[in-house]
């Protein structure tokens, strides 16, 4: 069994090394904003929500699980009792509240010598949401046990105890990549102590096992094992053999362009997950809107459905009134070196249509997609090695052939039933058999090959130049 413990919703999947996805369920949760900057989940929704998805199950089919594994939304911080119970609501990965806390951070961290300076603290990881919450969270800190992220709060709800693996903890910058343990330093500037940090184990670690309660109440077999799992992108990117020269772009409601690499490289703000691989890491730039963007046109629009095809010929922008969008409407991290923080249209007129800023839409997506893309891998062709597009289904099936076209090169589109939870499956499949390397079953996923359209791509060699001007526009705007 793989759980996933999504932004907007669980998954949880039972799958068979031999057959893939056997069973599945989805329960949606709500997101409360009480405050510009807030975003927040109660960490109860979440438990009732998985426990509500696996009882979506065969009873038959649950008491065969062999192992489960746990993945999900990484950056999140939980503030837990000695007995697992929050204390607080969960800061979610694009809570930016913390603002003002990671400009004192920068302030310290410069005065503590080479290995530090320069180093940018993020207003949406956990370093600079545990110094919010030591500062201005009212809470009683020596009743504060633990600090978790969300799918290891979850674990310790099914049986398990205060463990995280290094894929989770490289994304709360309290990590030190080198010694695969937390940053004393970075730590102790957070407010809080080590002993108040989750254990580091390796992804397939065997974290104890269901509670007999848990068990009866689910149907799951007493005594099932649990597995610590990884954060939700490095737990995806498990399900893909790396080549040398291999690109990811994964979709959904965020996104992410990886590669894989043998060594940590790079200064101290270069971005980088550890792999659920011992010894390797995903190099990465993230794009915090993409399914959030074409979900958020969708509800402006009031249209259920959105696709790529459009009725007017795409081969010239400029016969009717061009119209640019920016996706960044959830704001962006500093691996541009001119991030911008809000998005928007560019060229609107009276003429302009629902479908020409539906197009807008696609392609200004599918331009931060090229531009990460050049960003990451310092060129701006991409003939070298496999490009593949994965994740989400609802948006990979719209987004491939726009991504193959803004390259000019095919791509390769791996589909999973749920990548993120298989991945997780594939996480207790290896616990269970302690292999660290692990072979995903070509029976968990189909591959097609996306050919670009010609005239669309001419079209994205058209439009990128004004897409990179309207980004420094918009930096200038609201500088």
């Amino acid at each position: 069994m793989g759980i996933d413990l999504g932004t907007s919703g669980v998954k949880v999947v039972v799958s068979s090394p031999d057959k893939g996805v056997l069973a599945q369920s989805t329960r949606r949760y709500e997101t409360q904003s009480m405050a510009p900057g807030f975003v927040e989940q109660n960490p109860q929704d979440w438990l009732n929500g998985t426990l509500a998805a696996i009882s979506d199950i065969d009873k038959r089919l649950l008491k065969q699980v062999k192992g489960i594994g746990f993945t999900g939304q990484m950056h999140a911080a939980i503030p837990t009792d000695e007995h697992f119970q929050p204390m607080a609501r969960a800061m979610l990965w694009f809570d930016t509240r913390s603002q003002d806390e990671a400009k004192q951070l920068v302030l310290q961290l410069n005065k503590l010598g080479d290995r530090y300076r320069g180093f940018k603290p993020d207003p949406t990881l956990p370093l600079s949401k545990i110094r919010w919450l030591v500062n201005n969270g009212q809470l009683d800190w020596n009743g504060v046990r633990y600090v978790l992220g969300a799918k290891d709060w979850l674990r310790t709800q099914f049986g398990g105890t205060a463990k995280t693996d290094c894929s989770e903890a490289s994304g709360t910058q309290l990590f030190d990549g080198h010694t695969l343990n937390w940053d004393p330093i970075l730590v102790q500037i957070s407010g809080i102590s080590i002993n108040q940090l989750p254990e580091i184990v390796s992804p397939i670690y065997e974290d104890g096992t269901v509670y007999a309660k848990l068990a009866a109440q689910t149907g799951l077999p007493e005594g099932c094992p649990l597995y610590v799992g990884g954060g939700d992108f490095p737990t995806a990117m498990g399900l893909f053999e790396f080549q040398p020269g291999d690109v990811v772009i994964n979709i959904g409601s965020s996104g992410q362009i990886a590669i894989s690499e043998g060594e940590l490289r790079g200064d101290i703000n270069s971005i980088y997950f550890a792999s659920v691989y011992a010894g390797r890491w995903l190099k990465l730039i993230p794009l915090l809107a993409v399914g959030i963007a074409l979900t958020w046109w969708q509800s402006i629009s009031g249209k259920k459905e959105m696709n790529s095809e459009f009725s007017e010929d795409r081969a010239d922008p400029i016969r009717r009134p061009m119209v640019l969008f920016l996706p960044q409407i959830a704001g962006e991290r500093s691996w541009n070196s001119n991030p911008i923080h809000s998005g928007g249209f560019f060229g609107l007129r009276a003429e302009n249509t629902h479908e020409d800023l539906s197009r807008a839409v696609f392609e200004g997506i599918s331009m931060s997609i090229r531009e990460a893309c050049e960003v990451l891998l310092g060129r701006s062709k991409f003939s070298q090695g496999r490009v593949f597009v994965t994740g989400a289904r609802e948006f990979t099936g719209k987004m491939a052939p726009e991504i193959s076209s803004v390259l000019g090169i095919p791509v390769i589109l791996r589909s999973f039933v749920e990548p993120t939870a298989e991945g997780a499956a594939f996480l207790a499949l290896r616990g269970a058999k302690g292999d660290e390397k692990g072979s995903v079953p070509d029976q968990w996923f189909k591959e097609f090959t996306v050919l670009p359209d010609p005239k669309v791509s001419l079209r994205y060699q058209q439009l990128y130049p004004y897409y990179q001007r309207a980004r420094n526009l918009q930096e200038a705007l609201w500088a």
